[in-house]
């Protein structure tokens, strides 16, 4: 009996399926374009090209972001100006090519994961509008148990974008206006699972980051949405080492306080401006307070009240109203960076627990311990060398400077000049420290 033979045909042999559709993340562009908290007054603002931050990683550069490369707050370590980047992410297509996606259902999908979590994320996801009202304004996820978000776009046949759009590039986060999918558009994931946040577009998302002092890591996935209802997919690893976040994206110029000058000048109603009496002969002596006297003022340099005029309608004695005045060296500052007219210019006076003890007091006897000046033209203060401001009281302001005995033995009152650039950023002097003796304000008999 012969041997029995089994063997396949040709149409019995197997056919190998067609390769997988996926997507590889070659490049994420991200730009620093606006500060702020939240759309909520007083809103974003936006950052000049000329300062803003162009990272682009790629495979030469592993995806880990540079020294520098993100910027935490606009400026003066201020929360409310928290900067926010965009992210544009394009690929290459795997196994796939435009045609596979569709005309009308075009959909990208953002998934980021977080390492290890969301306190600890040197780059996050920020809302600037969100329902409920509590995730916006801060970074989502958030707290030891957040683990990321997922974005879903939705149908963007009616925004004008086209497979184009899609192709081997998505939306720019932060930047698109295309709407997000309803109700689960925006998904926040953590541990204990997920939770739909109300977010209509894309435009309302942010990536903010944060000065850790350590690195920190985020993946971050991209899904493309093909004709056939699958996805190509694929993830990328973004690296934030330390030094990867400049904690202000603008460090403001400085210049040199080097002077500070407290005249007597009028007694005035203690509740008001006027009438303005003249003050005893002798007794209208400049106070100068420099690094000669170490900022020191000395015995009976100041008045408080002035004891030889009594005001019966409120049964107390007139003030002694001074000028105040301050020089400072403008050399450092480069007047193309200012306006050239109407330059803004602030004295900030600080005494903590006595701030109607050393303060301003307007035509309205409010008080206040910033006073504004402009320099018009700027060429005033913006001309180098040691400046002296014309503020002084009652020539050149309405605006009187006012001390009392409860500053005496003080060493905590500050003094502190600022000038607003064209970019709208305060050029910072060094703050003076003003010490008080026992004695350094008497009242004038």
């Amino acid at each position: 009996m012969l041997p029995t033979m089994y063997g396949c045909s040709a149409q019995q042999s197997s056919i190998p399926p067609p390769p997988i559709p996926s997507l590889t993340i070659n490049k994420i562009e991200i730009t620093t374009k606006e500060y702020g908290q939240s759309v909520a007054f007083p809103g974003l603002t936006r950052i000049d090209p000329s300062q803003q931050i162009n990272t682009v990683l790629n495979s030469t550069n592993n995806f880990t972001v540079p020294a520098d490369g993100l910027a935490q707050y606009y400026t003066g370590s201020d929360p409310s100006k928290q900067v926010f980047h965009t992210m544009k992410i394009n690929y290459t297509a795997n196994n796939f090519d435009i045609n596979d996606l569709s005309t009308t259902q075009l959909q990208a999908i953002y998934e980021t994961t977080l390492s290890p979590n969301a306190r600890d994320s040197g780059l996050n996801t920020w809302l600037i509008l969100a329902d409920p009202v509590f995730f916006q304004g801060k970074f989502v996820p958030f707290g030891l148990g957040g683990v990321g978000v997922i974005i879903s776009t939705r149908d963007s046949e009616h925004s004008g974008l086209t497979r184009n759009d899609f192709f081997e590039t998505s939306p720019t986060i932060g930047e698109s206006s295309v709407l997000l999918e309803n109700p689960n558009g925006y998904i926040q994931k953590t541990s204990k699972g997920t939770q739909s946040i109300g977010v209509e577009r894309l435009d309302l998302i942010r990536f903010a980051a944060q000065n850790l002092g350590t690195g920190s890591s985020i993946d971050i996935k991209l899904k493309i949405l093909l004709d056939d209802g699958t996805y190509a997919e694929g993830t990328q690893t973004i690296t934030v080492p330390s030094g990867a976040v400049k904690e202000n994206l603008i460090l403001p110029d400085t210049f040199a306080l080097q002077e500070i000058t407290i005249t007597p000048q009028k007694s005035i109603p203690p509740e008001a401006t006027f009438p303005q009496l003249a003050l005893p002969p002798g007794t209208s002596t400049p106070m100068v307070l420099n690094s000669a006297n170490s900022f020191t003022v000395p015995a009976g340099g100041l008045y408080s009240q002035d004891l030889n005029n009594f005001d019966p309608t409120i049964g107390d004695y007139y003030r002694v109203a001074n000028s105040f005045e301050v020089s400072f060296d403008t050399s450092t500052l480069d007047p193309l960076n200012y306006p050239e007219f109407e330059l803004q210019c602030e004295i900030i006076v600080s005494s903590p627990g006595y701030p109607d003890e050393f303060t301003w007091y307007d035509d309205a006897f409010e008080a206040s311990q910033t006073f504004g000046f402009e320099g018009n033209p700027a060429s005033e203060i913006l001309t180098g060398g040691v400046v002296s401001p014309l503020i002084a009281y009652p020539d050149h302001t309405d605006t009187a400077f006012w001390v009392g005995k409860d500053i005496n033995d003080k060493n905590n009152i500050t003094v502190q000049v600022r000038i607003q650039n064209s970019a709208g950023v305060w050029a910072e002097s060094n703050i003076i420290t003003i010490t008080t003796l026992f004695d350094s304000i008497e009242d004038l008999e």
